[in-house]
């Protein structure tokens, strides 16, 4: 007897190491099959027949799965071949190999299978009822049977749903009536994240994940599944922490729009220009500017750690500038005024606008837009020159406090004691 093993490994037929066929070059009718993709395949074959014209090799499965397959590695091929035709195939055998399979494939190609073997296993279910032979017989050829999958499969982020504790997808298979919908439990996954399933693929690198599946089914019937993906349940406190980080850094990082007026925005405001999304973890203003603190240590960290903690009205929000640069709105209450201060990330000075405390905090955000969009249109550095020469009104006292470019401690004091003198 000439016997060899072959390996099938995600769909490829391997006689050796190196040489392989596709399921598409063997007498299997395309998309008719699929073997399991997690697990390579081997089996133990007899070389039927040689076609030295046609290059087509015959081939009966002899071992299903054999114990011993480390005689494959040192195989050698002899001659080159263009086709495999499997003859002799045992049904019930194959499907336990299979991942995907047609449940009428004995049928679309009688010629390579055992006769014998396809009715034993449709008569394996009635061994155990007492029917005339002519009523078995019909049920033989009727009733379907009960058949287990294991199935592989990408699914793309853009097609999941995020829910509370877990991920479902809704897949479509030819083989049952109707679509299922598969869910993937993991506790840490929020309803909220299908607003950022880009940062999701972004982590990963890659916009889709495999989810792993074991079917029931019978005739086009799903009677159970389970389901799996490694991605989604890999997902922790620690990824989540890592995204929720990079999507706030890349606030720092919206691209200027000139066309709009509005100049200053609250936490929720600059998350939802930065992707059109919600405020999916509930940060607060306070939250990202500490976090952009320690994700980009800027030059005037300290400032902006004594203007936020220190100095900022805990009854207002923080908020953001974009244009011209990248910033910080800081309320300050003083004995005699109230004070609208902003500070850049990377900062070379601290602007400072003071109102008298009759005015309302919504005029004094008015005015500051007034006065940034100002900043945005003429540049800081003709902005102070036409306050300096009064031709700028601001509806205010304005100061700037330039920073050191030391990090010294004497020179953070230094701007401390001015800019504690201008806000009282």
């Amino acid at each position: 007897m000439n016997s060899r093993l072959i390996k099938i490994s995600k769909n490829k037929i391997y006689f050796t190491n190196k040489f392989w066929i596709g399921l598409n070059q063997t007498n299997f009718p395309e998309g008719s099959i699929s073997f399991r993709h997690h697990l390579d395949t081997y089996l133990k074959v007899e070389l039927l027949h040689y076609d030295i014209l046609k290059k087509t090799l015959e081939l009966k499965i002899l071992d299903y799965n054999p114990k011993n397959t480390a005689s494959f590695n040192s195989q050698k091929l002899k001659r080159s071949i263009n086709e495999i035709i499997f003859r002799e195939l045992e049904w019930d055998k194959l499907q336990k190999l299979l991942s995907h399979f047609l449940n009428s494939l004995p049928k679309k190609m009688p010629e390579a299978f055992i006769k014998e073997s396809l009715e034993k296993e449709k008569a394996e279910v009635y061994t155990e009822i007492e029917l005339k032979p002519e009523i078995k017989q019909e049920i033989i050829q009727k009733e379907p049977l009960e058949i287990i999958l294991e199935i592989n499969f990408d699914a793309n982020f853009s097609d999941a749903q995020f829910h509370n504790g877990y991920v479902s997808l809704v897949k479509n298979f030819g083989f049952l009536e109707q679509p299922i919908e598969f869910k993937i439990i993991n506790e840490f996954i929020r309803s909220e994240y299908n607003y950022i399933k880009d940062y999701f693929f972004n982590y990963f690198k890659s916009d889709t994940f495999t989810i792993s599946a074991t079917i029931k089914t019978k005739g086009k019937e799903l009677l159970s599944y389970d389901c799996q993906s490694k991605t989604i349940q890999n997902i922790n406190e620690t990824i989540i922490d890592n995204i929720k980080s990079n999507r706030t850094l890349n606030i720092s990082r919206i691209e200027k729009d000139n066309e709009t007026e509005k100049s200053t925005f609250t936490a929720d405001e600059i998350l939802s220009k930065l992707d059109g999304s919600l405020n999916v973890f509930k940060q607060t203003e306070f939250d990202i500017l500490m976090t952009l603190i320690e994700l980009k240590s800027p030059r005037n960290v300290r400032q902006l750690v004594y203007l936020s903690g220190k100095k900022h009205n805990k009854n207002k929000k923080i908020r953001f500038t974009l244009n011209p640069l990248f910033g910080f709105i800081f309320f300050i209450s003083g004995n005699n005024k109230n004070h609208i201060c902003w500070e850049l990330l990377n900062s070379h000075a601290t602007y400072i606008w003071s109102f008298d405390k009759e005015l309302s905090i919504e005029s004094q955000i008015e005015l500051s837009e007034l006065n940034i969009n100002t900043i945005k249109k003429i540049g800081r550095k003709k902005y102070r020159s036409s306050i300096k020469n009064n031709q700028i009104d601001t509806n205010s006292a304005f100061s700037v406090i330039n920073h050191s470019k030391s990090r010294s401690v004497n020179a953070f004091e230094i701007w401390k004691n001015k800019f504690e003198n201008k806000v009282v």
